[in-house]
């Protein structure tokens, strides 16, 4: 019993003694640790690394690992290298021999011309849209305001998306400088109404897509004083009126419908600033 013993235990001893701790369980084996998959990357972000692991049963193989890439061809060997890619859509192959064959593992991952992305962002930074009811809209996105030329009114194209009580809204109106601008304030029922397309005529009130929005509830400047359908005098001045904005569209094409709400002032809602210009 004992000399049958003996053998076992040295078997037992010589894989654990031969083999890699980081790949025992990966007998006959590959895999690409990094990059992931549809990695995407920006010429700036040049040279990446590409790691990758290979074993057999009795040997770690990752330092014989090659590495090509479908755009730049051959990359180099080694179980940890660092590459310069060209920009395009690479396939990242790493291969090892095992005893019978080669074992091959690939990524997909994208690498893009920097350059062209800040030239991008700066193709029409100003242009003009027509709203649902035919307002023409000037819309400066380098600033981040919107001008209704029908109204006179400049709009915060992009609110932030902290919420704020009605007495810190007005705070922040105050001492906003918004695209160089000041004078900015909390918007009316009516005037908030106007840019949502808010009439009750049947028609949607569709938020036009050029201003950024979020789900949620937006501060106006007025009181509740309306004794009309649900809505209610407020004596103590506490209620305001708001417009609530629900995305029907889809998360790549966001459709903001609005509808006419109130709050609480101590209640914690967005803010869409606005300013007159005439």
């Amino acid at each position: 019993m004992k000399k049958l013993l003996i053998p076992i235990i040295f078997v037992i001893w010589a894989i654990f003694a031969c083999s890699d701790p980081e790949t025992m369980d990966e007998f006959d084996s590959i895999r690409i640790i990094s990059p992931s998959y549809s990695q995407h990357y920006y010429t700036r972000d040049m040279p990446i690394n590409l790691d990758g692991r290979a074993s057999s049963i009795f040997k770690n193989l990752s330092g014989r690992i090659k590495w090509t890439s479908s755009i730049s061809g051959e990359l180099g060997s080694g179980r940890s290298i660092q590459v310069n890619l060209k920009p395009g859509e690479h396939i990242i192959k790493a291969v090892c021999p095992f005893t019978y064959e080669d074992f091959t593992a690939s990524v997909k991952i994208t690498v893009e011309e920097y350059s062209l992305r800040r030239i991008k962002l700066k193709v029409n930074p100003v242009i003009k849209v027509k709203d649902q009811d035919g307002a023409v809209l000037v819309v400066d996105r380098n600033k981040q305001v919107i001008t209704d030329t029908s109204t006179g009114l400049m709009w915060e194209r992009s609110p932030d998306s902290y919420q704020y009580n009605y007495n810190e809204a007005l705070s922040l109106a105050k001492n906003s400088q918004l695209g160089g601008y000041t004078n900015w304030r909390l918007p009316t029922l009516r005037e908030l109404s106007d840019i949502c397309n808010l009439y009750n005529d049947g028609r949607d009130a569709t938020l036009n897509s050029e201003f950024i929005s979020m789900e949620g509830n937006f501060w106006t400047s007025i009181t509740v004083i309306s004794l009309l359908e649900e809505f209610f005098l407020d004596k103590d001045g506490i209620f305001k009126f708001t417009i609530s904005q629900i995305n029907n569209g889809a998360v790549t094409d966001r459709r903001f419908l609005s509808k006419k709400s109130y709050a609480d002032i101590n209640s914690n809602l967005y803010v869409r600033l606005v300013r007159s210009i005439k």
